[in-house]
């Protein structure tokens, strides 16, 4: 025993390792550096990346418990209200960023820091500055993008179009606060141009563009292949790519000629408008009755009026025929006197409708013609009939709207008046201002619906409208501009993008319609255990309530900083719903006056943006 031991410490004083040591020493390497990697590419589902190790994290989690001065992140982390920034008490379910570290890999992990993110509707801490942070992408997960290595920016602050790759250059406008980024309101490229280029170089899947500029497959238009020597229009955004590559293309499209306009197509339309615009002028002196109107027939019945032709001139004129009207013809046209029995009046029509007159005017004086409608079918008609004096024409429009008697009972019996919307104007600045401005909401008691077993195997999420989008939308800027897509002929490749701007679009236009109907000084009634509303329109569907609607109560005439209450609809009946907000607030509700704001519910919005997300599995079908 004590000679294996003596040649075991012989080796190692002598520098030479045993088989045993070495394969020791070579696993503990393999161990050290398995660890390394692991910890260096470890993310878990919100985005957590390990700083130092496995004792130190930086997470973005949910709160999930939460007891009398502590909590849960996500029932792993452990934190102290004293931890969190701003001293605030964060809800349950509120996003929060933690850095969190621990003694040893066996112990629990316990915060060191606590930032609540926050929404739309619970601001917390006081604003921050906002600064434009400029960097390149440095990683990218599922719900964030690095820039710079240590700026965390939420996917849902892109601006629309934008999709990111490592390298990209940046420009994102933040707000700091207390030295840290508390909210990211826009990530887009630092510089973008365009350009017409030269294909110099394709690879498998991409290629480069006067040599600078690198693309790939999947930016270049439906269909189109890109070979060495095309010519093709850019749009390029600053990216570091490697190979001496500073830009990168984000759409590719081929430079085809422009097409010569047809211009004598375009020269027969101008003619034909000019023609008919000149035919309805009075000629040489002849004056025609200008309107033929019949605004109001009975079905099966006759009606006729009279039209006056009047030389105002020196010279005798003929009216030698009338063009336009056939036996088929509701209209039917004969001089003053003259029976008319059945179509008897157009007997001397030809088929082409032309019906002979050669009946003389003499100058300063006129003639009488009568004009019939007789109404077999329902609808408006209108008709161009052209009076033919020889040398020159006049045409004049016959035009009827044929009723039926039971339509003359859907008629108004008291006139209508128009209901006092909200000016459009200010219905906008509600939208800005309920964006903008910090909200402190007392939330209320959503409607209990019946649970059922439905296994679903992906999360909805929100699908927030881009604050760039809706700064183009509320501004009427053209969206062409910020989606290329929207003036390019749909296909699969731009789908997802094309059809998620119209859905955003028609959010925003649903949430200035829904401002228009906010009412002013209005009061609630009990109803059992529910609040009533009285809502002029809603029989008629403006505005379009449903149960599990929101609203928002705000007194009448208080600050923007004033403490606002949320309602759900758990009932519509004909003319109100019924609320229901936080018992406090029906325990202390007075009758008071409050000004209400309707809010829909976006499920059907963010199922029509998962339909269009899941839309690429289809291929090209």
């Amino acid at each position: 025993m004590f000679g294996v031991v003596s040649r075991f410490l012989s080796r190692l004083w002598d520098g030479t390792p045993t088989d045993e040591v070495k394969n020791l020493k070579d696993g503990a390497d393999n161990e050290i550096f398995s660890t390394k990697t692991q910890n260096e590419n470890n993310i878990n589902l919100h985005g957590a990346k390990f700083e130092t190790g496995e004792l130190k994290k930086v997470i973005f989690g949910y709160v999930t418990k939460l007891y009398d001065n502590s909590g849960l992140v996500d029932d792993e982390v452990h934190f102290t209200f004293d931890k969190v920034i701003g001293g605030v008490r964060p809800a349950l379910n509120s996003e929060v960023q933690v850095r969190a570290s621990r003694a040893s890999v066996h112990d629990g992990w316990r915060a060191d820091q606590v930032e609540v993110i926050a929404t739309d509707w619970d601001e917390l801490g006081d604003e921050g500055t906002e600064e434009v942070l400029i960097g390149d992408v440095t990683d990218i997960n599922e719900k964030y993008m690095i820039v710079s290595h240590d700026t965390h920016c939420p996917m849902t602050s892109l601006a629309f179009g934008y999709i990111p790759c490592k390298g990209d250059w940046v420009r994102a406008e933040v707000i700091r606060d207390r030295g840290l980024v508390c909210d990211v309101k826009v990530v887009k490229p630092l510089r973008e141009k365009s350009l017409t280029g030269t294909v110099t170089s394709v690879g498998c899947g991409h290629g480069y563009i006067n040599t600078d500029i690198f693309f790939t497959s999947g930016v270049c238009r439906t269909n189109y292949v890109p070979r060495k020597g095309h010519t093709v229009r850019v749009t390029a955004i600053e990216s570091n790519q490697g190979n001496y590559c500073k830009w990168r293309a984000v759409k590719v499209e081929p430079k085809i000629p422009r097409r010569e306009t047809n211009i004598p197509n375009m020269m027969g339309l101008r003619t034909e408008s000019k023609f008919t615009k000149k035919l309805l002028e009075n000629k040489e002196d002849v004056v025609i009755t200008d309107k033929i109107n019949f605004p109001d027939v009975t079905l099966d019945k006759v009606q006729e009026t009279i039209l006056f032709i009047r030389n105002d001139g020196i010279n005798s004129v003929v009216l030698k025929s009338v063009d336009g009207l056939s036996k088929e013809s509701l209209f039917k046209i004969s001089f003053i006197g003259q029976e008319m029995m059945g179509d008897d009046s157009q007997d001397g029509m030809n088929d082409s409708g032309r019906l002979q007159f050669n009946v003389q005017i003499n100058p300063q004086s006129s003639i009488e013609l009568k004009v019939t409608v007789n109404s077999r079918l329902l609808g408006e008609f209108n008709q161009l009939v052209a009076f033919n004096f020889g040398e020159f024409q006049i045409g004049r429009y016959f035009t009827a709207n044929v009723r039926d008697k039971q339509q003359h009972l859907l008629d108004a019996k008291t006139p209508y008046h128009k209901r006092k919307f909200i000016d459009k104007k200010d219905a906008l600045n509600r939208v800005l201002e309920t964006r903008n401005n910090q909200q402190w909401v007392i939330p209320g008691e959503r409607p209990m619906f019946k649970q059922k077993t439905i296994n679903i195997s992906t999360k909805l999420y929100q699908y927030e409208i881009p604050r760039t989008l809706r700064q183009y939308i509320l501004n009427k800027m053209d969206l062409c501009g910020l989606v290329p897509s929207l003036a390019e002929p749909l296909s699969t490749r731009n789908y997802k993008e094309r059809f998620s701007a119209l859905l955003h679009s028609e959010e925003v236009q649903m949430e200035l319609e829904m401002r228009e109907f906010d009412l002013q000084q209005v009061s609630l009634k009990p109803a059992g255990e529910f609040l009533g509303l009285a809502v002029p329109g809603l029989a008629e569907g403006r505005p379009s309530l449903l149960i599990g609607d929101r609203v928002i109560l705000c007194v009448s005439g208080a600050s923007t900083n004033s403490p606002k209450y949320e309602g759900f609809i758990h009932e519509v009946l004909s003319s109100e719903v019924l609320l229901k907000f936080h018992e406090d607030f029906h325990s202390t509700y007075d009758m008071d006056s409050y000004n209400v704001m309707f809010f829909f519910n976006r499920t059907t919005l963010r199922r029509s943006h998962k339909a269009v997300e899941s839309a690429k599995y289809l291929g090209d079908q």
